[in-house]
């Protein structure tokens, strides 16, 4: 799949065996059985335990030798889903041989977390663990510093800084960066919209931390923009997996555009929304995982801007759920219907078919069938 956020355990799964598959194309011995009788129906969300049968039998292969296998961001996992994904790989790697008789597995696995949610900490506490805050602190600083310095080069560059500026730049970045990459990266896009003379000023009145800086991009939305802003935000949130422009350009309105200019229209929209949210493969996401932090944090805010920006997870899903209810009630004419009851493909074939052509009518359709029920949930 071409998005690079796919946060369920299947989708972790299907990766890995994918990437499993490309490198070592004689594991392929193991998928045909499973696949001869299930079809494409073994790739579905529904088959968990048919493909991680795979995946075991293919990190035992006697064949093979040590396979190196990096879960970064687990922390992102949907909730339900990384319960289920952890007990999985606590039973890959039992802390005593007499716990399983099984063939020896020749994986290594390194994953990479915050440290929630709670079940991560909990599943994963008996295994070797690196903190890399504060444990590794001077190694970070380390590439910390020397990404500002190449930040600061390009900057300097384009700005034609004199060495003092430069040297300001640099030390400013580094004595408020806060071990954050990502905040180095907002300063410096910042800079870049800064005459030289005004750099110190804007450099001091950047707001520590990222949540300061997520509060200020809200703060900086126009008026008249917040509530597109709000539902935009809303809905890349709490989306069970990336929409497309299109589909966002359904769940905004902007479908009453032009044809030809409903993309360029929703694009506009998008940038509305600051450096919080990018556009990768035609997918819409939040620009990292402390956004969704932010935006749907608990505590209210005393600000009324920032409290209309925050997210309420269950009141967002019960009204998508709506919104995708009737979405497929409107897509869903007599006409379609009859189609239906006519036709003589296969009941997949038919499905897939009839998406596709209800979504040339609305872009969401296809979105609504799939995912309603998780909203609803």
């Amino acid at each position: 799949e071409s998005s690079y956020r796919r946060n369920t355990a299947i989708d972790v799964i299907r990766g890995i065996l994918f990437r499993l598959l490309v490198s070592r194309p004689s594991l392929y011995q193991y998928i045909r059985p499973y696949y001869e009788i299930q079809k494409g129906l073994l790739f579905a969300d529904s088959s968990l335990e048919p493909l991680w049968d795979i995946f075991e039998k293919m990190i035992r292969d006697t064949g093979l030798e040590s396979i190196y296998c990096v879960l970064d961001g687990l922390d992102e996992c949907e909730l339900t889903s990384l319960k289920i994904l952890l007990s999985k790989l606590v039973s890959i790697f039992p802390k005593h041989s007499v716990d399983s008789q099984r063939p020896k597995t020749h994986l290594k696995l390194l994953c990479i977390s915050r440290e929630y949610a709670e079940c991560i900490l909990e599943k994963l506490r008996t295994y070797p663990r690196i903190k890399l805050d504060p444990d590794s602190d001077e190694e970070v600083h380390e590439d910390l510093e020397q990404y500002i310095s190449v930040k600061v080069d390009e900057l300097s560059a384009e700005k034609d800084y004199s060495e003092e500026v430069r040297s300001l730049v640099k030390t400013k970045l580094i004595q408020r960066a806060g071990g954050t990459f990502l905040w180095v990266g907002f300063a410096v896009k910042e800079l870049l919209d800064r005459a030289s003379t005004e750099v110190e000023e804007a450099l001091d009145s950047f707001p520590t931390g990222l949540e300061g800086l997520y509060s200020r991009m809200l703060l900086n939305v126009l008026e008249r923009r917040r509530h597109l802003v709000a539902l935009i935000l809303r809905w890349v949130v709490i989306a069970t997996r990336p929409l497309t422009v299109k589909e966002l350009s359904a769940v905004t309105g902007v479908e009453g555009v032009r044809v030809e200019e409903r993309e360029r229209a929703i694009r506009d929209y998008i940038s509305f929304c600051g450096p919080l949210l990018t556009v990768v493969n035609n997918e819409v996401h939040l620009i990292h995982a402390s956004a969704k932090d932010y935006l749907t944090r608990d505590e209210e805010d005393t600000e009324p801007i920032l409290e209309f920006f925050r997210i309420d997870e269950g009141e967002a899903h019960a009204t998508a759920a709506r919104v995708l209810f009737d979405t497929i009630q409107s897509s869903f004419t007599s006409e379609v219907v009859q189609e239906v009851l006519d036709s003589t493909l296969p009941c997949w074939e038919l499905a897939e078919s009839i998406l596709r052509k209800l979504d040339r009518v609305n872009p969401l359709t296809s979105y609504a069938v799939k995912e309603w029920a998780k909203h609803a949930r």
